[in-house]
């Protein structure tokens, strides 16, 4: 009956949050996969999980998936998931026009139809740096992170990622990959010391970080 760009067809429209916050009281349990859900509403605390044997590095030849997907001659930032402005894609994208360097690509791998509208207007104004891989099933996203070069993992701080669990950390951990992130919600948590947290997601801040990585990409990979 809606519209297909109405507010009232998303699921995290307000009011339909504030029935299903209405109805936590009759609940037999809860349980929540992040520290910030965990104090909202209290609960067991349970993160999310993935199975890392699919994410095993030595499974896979970064150079051959490279030639596969003819990009050999580029150095591959990650993001895998929906494209969505808060995710970052954009300061990711400025942070390349920064650097201007030929040879770095965001390979985008997801998105739903729902966001195609966003990822055109991305790739109208920033098409030089994207390359765009269509969603994958489970099995065939390990194959995309081991070709990567850095995963990217950026999204603001508003109240939705900062209750999230982003489960691309993990896989990118699991690939043994050097991750940028910004410090919103559990990521801090998640990464510890074994990333690039970034404090201030701003374009000049993300191509520091990609310039000083690609400086000492061999320490990078040993973070």
């Amino acid at each position: 009956i809606f519209s297909s760009n109405s507010e009232l067809r998303k699921p995290q429209y307000p009011l339909y949050l504030k029935w299903l916050e209405k109805a936590i009281e009759k609940v037999n349990g809860i349980t929540v996969s992040s520290k910030f859900l965990e104090y909202r509403y209290g609960g067991t605390y349970l993160p999310n999980v993935k199975d890392t044997s699919f994410f095993e590095p030595s499974r896979f030849d970064p150079d051959a998936l490279r030639a596969k997907y003819e990009l050999s001659d580029y150095k591959i930032l990650m993001f895998s998931g929906t494209p969505k402005p808060d995710q970052g894609i954009e300061d990711i994208l400025k942070a390349l026009d920064i650097l201007n360097q030929e040879e770095l690509k965001l390979v985008v791998v997801g998105g739903n139809k729902n966001q195609s509208t966003y990822q055109d207007s991305l790739e109208q104004k920033w098409g030089r740096w994207i390359v765009r891989i269509p969603p994958q099933p489970f099995d065939g996203m390990p194959q995309f992170i081991a070709m990567s070069h850095i995963v990217m993992v950026t999204p603001k701080d508003t109240l939705t990622n900062t209750a999230k669990f982003p489960l691309e950390l993990i896989e990118g951990m699991a690939m043994a990959k050097p991750i940028i992130a910004t410090s919103v919600g559990e990521i801090p948590h998640i990464i510890k010391d074994t990333g690039y947290l970034l404090e201030s997601c701003t374009p000049s801040a993300i191509a520091q970080q990609i310039k000083d990585i690609f400086t000492d990409y061999s320490q990078a990979e040993n973070k």
